[in-house]
């Protein structure tokens, strides 16, 4: 009998003490979802105040994409550097898009 396992992504936000965030989601749109919440509970605290505007305007629009990535560009202007790493797994094989990730992450 042979099973088709369907992917799931992981994304880790890395911090130099460690990990501050972990969610999992088998769709795109859901794991979006999960780092878009991460994203407007820290923009505030994390980012300068035009910064955290930006992003805030980018979640309201419902470009959730754009303003994470906004937010992973501009974190440790201010404050300290965090650092989102995305894992697929799939049939039990996982793909990082950046192994060297893994490397500078002590893993």
């Amino acid at each position: 009998m042979t099973t088709s396992a369907k992917a799931c992504t992981t994304a880790i936000v890395h911090v130099a003490g460690g990990v501050s965030f972990v969610a999992s989601a088998a769709c795109p749109d859901a794991l979006s979802q999960l780092l878009a919440q991460y994203v407007l509970g820290r923009c505030d605290d994390v980012l300068w105040p035009n910064a955290a505007r930006h992003v805030r305007a980018l979640l309201d629009d419902g470009r959730l994409t754009d303003a994470i990535a906004l937010y992973f560009e501009h974190t440790g202007a201010r404050w300290e550097r965090e650092r989102l790493e995305l894992v697929t797994v799939e049939n039990g094989e996982y793909w990082i898009p950046d192994g060297q990730r893994m490397a500078d992450a002590g893993r």
